[in-house]
């Protein structure tokens, strides 16, 4: 399968350049879906992402510094194991996937997400706590925004501690706040903190959440 590039991908090499991103689009490898039933079409869009998730996890190997082709493997949890030295994280929404790793000397753990606005975030209300709407919110959909967030910091914080977290659980203090940027801190129950963005980019959303390595 080839995954053709998507403004997502894009955003997400803008929101993380040190990192490196593959995956995209594989909307070209699937029927028109309004034209099955809703069972087959659910059962096509499956297919067509697990292909994609092969080869957006193939291509990252590509960036593994011994040049041996690796496995990555998932987890009974659902997570990958990376191989050593290197942590990432995948993502995806509708017909588009992305996946990202990373040298864990640079960053410990990774997670991003990937959210589609198509309701302005209605009924996420509760994913909110007191003080975590961003500054500038203008006509961002804030919660779909901070949804998203929670997600990415749950990518990066699961593997780590092995255990999960509730919305409530995490705390976050937006530091940036623009139009379209959100940048901050997210705090989490034992302490651990990680370094979060939300990019909100027309009608998608895109979020990252990392725990800085020790370089």
């Amino acid at each position: 399968m080839t995954l053709a590039d998507h403004k997502t991908k894009s955003a997400l090499e803008r929101l993380l350049p040190h990192v490196e991103v593959t995956g995209g689009s594989f909307s070209n490898d699937l029927p028109p879906l309004d034209q099955l039933s809703a069972k087959r079409a659910r059962l096509k869009l499956r297919a067509a992402r697990a292909e994609a998730r092969k080869t957006a996890l193939t291509d990252l190997t590509d960036h593994f510094d011994s040049g041996e082709q690796y496995s990555i493997k998932e987890t009974a949890e659902g997570y990958r194991e990376w191989p050593e030295g290197y942590t990432g994280s995948l993502t995806h929404k509708g017909p588009i996937l992305l996946a990202a790793v990373v040298e864990s000397r640079f960053t410990e753990s990774l997670g991003i997400d990937l959210e589609f606005n198509s309701e302005g975030g209605k009924g996420l209300s509760h994913v909110v706590n007191e003080g975590e709407n961003p500054d500038h919110i203008g006509s961002k959909p804030t919660a779909l925004g901070i949804f998203s967030t929670k997600e990415s910091i749950y990518k990066a914080y699961y593997p780590l501690m092995e255990s999960d977290l509730g919305f409530d659980d995490v705390q976050i203090e937006w530091t940036e706040s623009s139009a379209f940027l959100d940048r901050g801190i997210a705090r989490c129950p034992d302490s651990t903190e990680f370094k979060i963005q939300c990019l909100y980019l027309n009608e998608w959303i895109v979020s990252a959440a990392q725990l800085e390595g020790n370089k």
